[in-house]
């Protein structure tokens, strides 16, 4: 929302040209920034102009008409979100290997890779499940936890990295390119979740696409899209992680059932068509409603 908040800003400016607009909610405007009186001031006063707003879940919708109960409920609409996944010929375990993140003795071949994608800022919650997942690791070392995302707040990031290079097992990507994230995915046992909160998380729907199970913390914005023991698996606890992470380990049945329904999931609630027709009318509409 800041570019749009950045404009109407201006009134004088948003008065004169009178274009009429949208605005895409994401989710820390709906599960964070309610909380802060001045963004919710702003996101207020953007809002009140805007002729539709847009969640990506009906979940997301409804919380956002909660917050906003002096705004027409008609505009509030929900278009889920698609993706389009594109993986390269990178090797997320290969990667590991030549950084020097597998024991002598451990073939880049052997590993259970766990990852967590995500911006490393508070409401992400990354450390959440490192010392279980470290725990683990001392067990069985072929389970690795890896975690790529770039710095997003500086204060949390220190606290991050001090702790994770505590911890083996657990190991930090500053980022990658899209498609060697893809291909990371891939690679992976499963896409793991731990935030705080969600809107709609793209590394989920991203490894719905590619056919690697997802095991999400289990909060609003992720069960209004994961049905847990069919499309994922769902956790409250680092310990329910644990139990779940082991059990797809360990149950190729339930690993390929969540598999399929995920994809299934993809193609008929996140379809790439659906989504460009429903903002091509939304964007349609705000043209017609132009004053020449």
């Amino acid at each position: 929302m800041k570019y749009v908040a950045t404009q109407v800003q201006q009134p004088e400016l948003n008065s004169r040209l009178n274009i009429p607009y949208a605005v895409v909610l994401g989710g820390t405007d709906v599960n964070e920034y309610h909380r802060d009186t001045d963004k919710m001031k702003i996101m207020s006063s953007v809002l009140k102009h805007s002729k539709y707003i847009i969640g990506f879940s009906k979940q997301m919708v409804n919380t956002a008409a909660r917050l906003w109960k002096n705004i027409d409920a008609g505009i509030f609409i929900s278009i889920p979100q698609a993706v389009e996944t594109y993986p390269s010929d990178f090797s997320l375990p290969e990667y590991l290997k030549a950084h020097n993140h597998i024991p002598a003795g451990l073939s880049a071949q052997d590993l259970d890779i766990f990852l967590l994608i995500g911006g490393i800022r508070s409401v992400k919650d990354p450390l959440y499940l490192t010392d279980i997942f470290s725990e683990w690791h001392r067990e069985h070392r072929t389970c690795f936890f890896v975690i790529i995302g770039p710095k997003i707040e500086d204060c949390y990031y220190e606290k991050f990295l001090k702790k994770i290079q505590t911890l083996p097992g657990v190991v930090y990507i500053n980022g990658l390119i899209p498609s060697d994230t893809h291909a990371s995915i891939e690679q992976s046992c499963a896409v793991v979740n731990s935030s705080l909160s969600e809107g709609m998380s793209t590394a989920i729907l991203e490894a719905m696409q590619l056919g690697t199970p997802v095991i999400a913390r289990n909060i609003p914005g992720n069960s209004a899209i994961l049905q847990d023991g069919k499309s994922a698996l769902l956790y409250n606890t680092p310990q329910e992680f644990l139990e779940k992470a082991k059990l797809l380990l360990c149950d190729p049945t339930l690993y390929n059932e969540i598999v399929i329904a995920a994809k299934q999931s993809i193609e008929t609630c996140h379809n790439l068509e659906e989504e460009g027709r429903s903002y091509t009318m939304v964007v349609h509409d705000l043209l017609s409603k132009i004053h020449h």
